[in-house]
């Protein structure tokens, strides 16, 4: 993008903003350099960006507008982390995704921290800590928290612990697998996994037969609310909202996972009523 229309653009954003009396812009920026899903590392989209941003920053000084980005997961491919840093007032990290249902072996969609055979960079913990040492501040930083599962079809039904081999993309939801259409498969015979050999694998899996389901739970999602306070991190974002259980289908209440979020970052205890289906107490376990 070059400097005439990226002027142009600033001044029909500033334009849009005040007309409609909007209080800033949130950049979905997550996947510059990926046209199509074809990646091209380089530097000219990570400058551009980087320039386009400073260009706004400038302009929204002067009318006191917010200034934000939802980002992908890992810094140093698609960004200049100490633009963001000093031109952004925050920057929502999309700790999510480390495992689609195109991967071949399954995976956590957010795990909190590396398990077993996992890549140590894929889970939220070095997501977060990298974006840190990057020289963004932790007071500028949101964590992204997804409302929604990763599925997939089992290669072998015997092999369902994290890491199997995957044969596929498994069960679909009506758009996307939200936690609302996962929360009721134990009710339905689902296993519903959250450790394996003893110890906690940062989030929840549910099997049956060839089908395997990944997510967050309202025990996981508290446990990233006490890593949000640990970290001294600015706050939360979720996507979506839609996604969690709003009619209290589940019997835990409506919205449950946004209210044990919630309370995770407003209190450092956890009403063990709501832990009492894991018979855990709730705390982040790293």
């Amino acid at each position: 993008m070059n400097d005439t229309l990226q002027n142009t653009f600033v001044q029909n954003t500033v334009a849009f903003i005040k007309q409609y009396g909007f209080h800033g812009l949130d950049f979905d920026y997550i996947y510059p350099q990926c046209p199509q899903g074809s990646c091209h590392p380089g530097n000219a989209e990570k400058l551009g960006f980087s320039n386009l941003i400073v260009k706004l920053r400038t302009e929204f000084n002067k009318h006191q507008f917010y200034l934000t980005a939802s980002v992908y997961s890992e810094p140093d491919k698609f960004y200049e982390p100490k633009v963001l840093n000093d031109n952004l007032d925050w920057l929502a990290i999309m700790a999510y995704d480390y495992y689609t249902s195109s991967d071949p072996t399954i995976g956590l969609v957010a795990p909190l921290f590396q398990y077993g055979r996992e890549s140590s960079t894929s889970n939220v913990k070095s997501s977060i800590e990298l974006w840190l040492k990057r020289g963004v501040a932790a007071n500028k930083l949101l964590l992204g928290v997804p409302l929604y599962g990763v599925s997939f079809t089992l290669a072998d039904n015997a092999k369902y612990t994290i890491s199997s081999p995957a044969a596929g993309a498994g069960l679909e939801g009506k758009t996307t697998l939200y936690y609302n259409e996962i929360c009721g498969l134990e009710s339905e015979g689902w296993t519903v996994v959250s450790s394996e050999n003893g110890k906690p694998i940062g989030g929840t899996y549910a099997y049956k037969d060839n089908l395997w389901v990944g997510y967050d739970d309202v025990v996981d999602v508290h446990a990233k609310g006490q890593f949000i306070l640990e970290k001294q991190l600015q706050g939360y974002m979720v996507w979506e909202m839609s996604g969690d259980d709003f009619t209290g289908s589940c019997g835990l209440g409506k919205y449950p996972l946004l209210s044990a979020l919630s309370k995770s970052v407003g209190q450092k205890t956890f009403s063990r009523k709501t832990c009492k289906k894991k018979q855990l107490v709730c705390k982040v376990v790293s």
